[in-house]
């Protein structure tokens, strides 16, 4: 078990059954701040390995309550080094900071606003941190009037091991209309965009929620060449993504990622299955690596829930959630993956 954080009461995780559920509001850290820069999650001798999350939360949840609470037993045994979230609500970053802090993460980055809706990305680390950008549509587009995301992509650029690695999420436009469906799709482009902007870093991971499956037929129009009719009134599609519609956007949230040469991090639960939303199962959260990641490192994914706890192959921190914990805290899964770099 790795150390606690020495400032932080413990969280008293319990592996206890539905009738029986153990919920305590103080807070554990997985990772002693000295050592977590090098990695704790694998066998030291086959390097260090950095243990990343991507998680739409449904919410944080107010402090104390069982969704909070059953969150915070959920990353507190999982013991990431960085946590990439969906569905910040507005007005949740100084509950989501207390969530954090509970859990020995020393940085979190949150927007301070949104273009569409309340729900926000977010990220937490205890890693130290180089760089953080929230990418708005207006930064990646020629177009300085363009509004064309539903949310605000967020990247941090923290120190791991002595490299730099980049994370970046991203919760795409749910939905089936055409809109809905042509507003993902230019999340999509954006989001590439984004990912694009840190090629001078070669370690990228991108995760989220991207509201679609990736061995779906695809849907019609197969290519976009216009945007179509009622779109909010302050969506702005910029003029680059105009001039690219000319001549046609494949009707793909992952088209982008592909042609720029990102790997899609397999990942499914202990028996096979790779459904990351439990209601629907749909494998709808994703992480994403560059070829750099992907050439120097040993990767290995998997899509927790508390209920499998005992048949998962990753190394934990401290005991198991209770059953239903996963379920309490949201409707999607954790999606998790450990890096291995080469020794230095």
């Amino acid at each position: 078990m790795t150390a606690l954080h020495p400032l932080l009461l413990p969280l008293l995780l319990a592996a206890c059954s539905s009738a029986d559920k153990v919920l305590d509001s103080a807070g554990t850290s997985g990772t002693d701040p000295s050592t977590a820069a090098t990695g704790t999650h694998g066998n030291d001798a086959d390097g260090p390995t950095l243990r990343v999350v991507t998680w739409n939360l449904e919410r944080v949840g107010s402090s104390g309550s069982e969704q909070y609470l059953a969150a915070q037993q959920i990353l507190a045994r999982l013991n990431a080094d960085i946590v990439a979230l969906n569905e910040v609500d507005e007005g949740e970053s100084g509950v989501l900071d207390r969530f954090a802090s509970d859990l020995g993460y020393t940085f979190v980055e949150v927007p301070s606003g949104n273009p569409f809706g309340d729900y926000r990305n977010g990220i937490l680390t205890r890693l130290p941190v180089n760089d953080t950008t929230t990418w708005r549509s207006s930064m990646l587009s020629t177009d300085p009037t363009a509004n064309d995301m539903t949310r605000w992509p967020v990247e941090v650029e923290v120190v791991f091991s002595g490299r730099p690695v980049r994370m970046l999420v991203q919760h795409f436009k749910s939905g089936e209309s055409s809109g809905d469906m042509f507003r993902r799709m230019i999340d999509g482009q954006r989001a590439a965009q984004a990912a694009a902007e840190v090629t001078s870093v070669p370690y990228v991971i991108f995760g989220g929620d991207f509201n679609s499956e990736i061995d779906d037929p695809v849907s019609s129009p197969a290519t976009w060449y216009r945007a179509p009719s009622g779109l909010p009134s302050s969506y702005i599609l910029g003029d680059d993504l105009e001039e690219k519609l000319e001549d046609g956007l494949p009707n793909s949230v992952f088209s982008p990622f592909l042609d720029a040469g990102y790997i899609d991090l397999p990942a499914t639960q202990p028996d096979g299955r790779d459904a990351t939303r439990d209601v629907s199962q749909r494998r709808l959260d994703y992480l994403w690596v560059s070829p750099g990641l992907q050439a120097d490192t040993t990767m290995t994914a998997e899509v927790y829930d508390a209920r499998d706890d005992a048949n998962s192959s990753l190394i934990f921190s401290g005991e198991a959630p209770y059953r239903e914990a996963t379920q309490d805290a949201s409707d999607h899964f954790p999606v998790v993956a450990d890096l291995v770099f080469p020794n230095p």
